[in-house]
């Protein structure tokens, strides 16, 4: 069941949702805003001039008027300030640099957690921080944030419990910070491709979006007018999926079949070889070896029938997939895609978004959620 509209009316939600529409209509009225965001103009011209006082949106010209005053255009301003996202993977990490557009201006390409012991990549991440702010003759203190995406391997305890952060990101934290003086913000990979589908595709501000990862887990979230609610469609949910029937005769979990520990841990026992990597099983893919392939059909299938169920039960418009083990595998995902696309296809809907993993994707996602925390922090969530 999707939530009621007036939930999403908070004063957080509201002026990140102006914010975003501002940046999706560059040059729109408070008459246009006031119309998509159905708030009473006294909330709107606070929320307004809070976004002029930060800098972060301007006054653009005048529109045209059949009489009477002609009404101010607002954009996103014209200002030094940018935005910093890492994505961390274990196959390649990737640092870009962006506006307040959300139109990167640099990028660097970095090794993955697999490929480098952690202080090797931790001091290869800040060198390369230092390298663009220097290239682009960006100033640490108009940095509004560091948004860092990240998620274990899925062969690698991620350090005790769920949500404590592992070792190496405490530890790069700590060194961001003694280095630099701006915010840092960490998000689980498989949310930072929420984040960019949210900001970055212009349709998403009045349609509903199923958001579907895969990982060490599977996460799933309906987005509404800019803005991510796990209440439609909650983790426990989707877990508890049933999918087909296994040689047994009994319904298996989605969780049993997809995430990256199950895919590692079948493709293992159809190798026989206990001590094979999740980096192994998506290089085996990448190479055509059918034992590998065989597995990822199989979360493949399972993944695409429950996106498809659940965008029915959601009434979705359109689906974005996400998450460490589309990240680290290609294959995976043209998998993923093409069961979709089948499914979809005679009733048209929803619309599958195409925002592959190597237009970095994961990094910008990371830098747009350091954007909504540092409004969270400077503006606050009072109406």
């Amino acid at each position: 069941m999707i939530a009621d509209e007036s939930s999403f009316r908070s004063g957080g939600d509201q002026i990140r949702t102006l914010f975003t529409l501002i940046r999706q209509q560059d040059g729109i009225t408070r008459q246009q805003l006031s119309d998509r965001l159905q708030i009473p103009a006294t909330t709107l011209n606070r929320l307004i001039n809070r976004l002029m006082n930060l800098g972060l949106i301007q006054e653009a010209g005048l529109a045209d008027s059949s009489g009477g005053r002609r009404p101010s255009l607002y954009s996103i301003a014209e200002t030094p300030y940018r935005l910093l996202g890492l994505d961390i993977s274990a196959a390649r990490s990737q640092l870009v640099l962006i506006n307040l557009r959300l139109v990167i201006l640099d990028q660097v390409d970095l090794p993955g957690l697999a490929e480098l012991p952690a202080a090797g990549l931790i001091e290869q991440i800040s060198d390369a921080i230092g390298r663009l702010l220097e290239r682009q003759s960006v100033e640490a203190v108009h940095v509004l944030g560091l948004g860092i995406g990240w998620a274990a391997a899925a062969d690698q305890d991620p350090d005790g419990a769920p949500d404590r952060l592992p070792v190496y990101l405490r530890d790069l934290l700590s060194r961001i910070t003694s280095s630099w003086n701006f915010p840092v913000s960490t998000v689980r990979g498989a949310d930072a491709a929420l984040y960019a589908g949210l900001w970055l595709d212009r349709s998403l501000s009045d349609r509903h979006l199923l958001y579907f990862s895969i990982g060490r887990n599977i996460r799933a979230g309906l987005a509404w007018q800019g803005q991510f609610h796990q209440t439609g469609l909650t983790t426990d949910q989707v877990n508890r999926l049933k999918l087909g029937i296994n040689r047994q005769g009994g319904a298996r979990e989605l969780g049993q079949i997809a995430t990256q520990p199950a895919m590692l841990e079948r493709y293992r026992q159809l190798k026989k070889e206990a001590s094979l990597s999740w980096l192994d099983f998506c290089g085996a893919a990448g190479k055509g070896k059918k034992k590998a392939l065989q597995v990822m059909r199989e979360a493949a299938r399972a993944v695409s029938v429950a996106v498809y169920n659940a965008s029915l039960i959601t009434a979705t418009d359109d689906l974005l997939l996400g998450g460490p083990a589309l990240n680290d595998s290609p294959e995976l995902e043209a998998m993923i895609r093409g069961e979709l696309s089948d499914l979809i296809e005679d009733r048209g809907t929803p619309r599958l978004l195409d925002q592959p993993h190597h237009d970095r994707l994961m990094a910008v996602g990371a830098a747009a959620y350091a954007l909504e925390q540092m409004m969270d922090h400077r503006l606050g969530t009072d109406s």
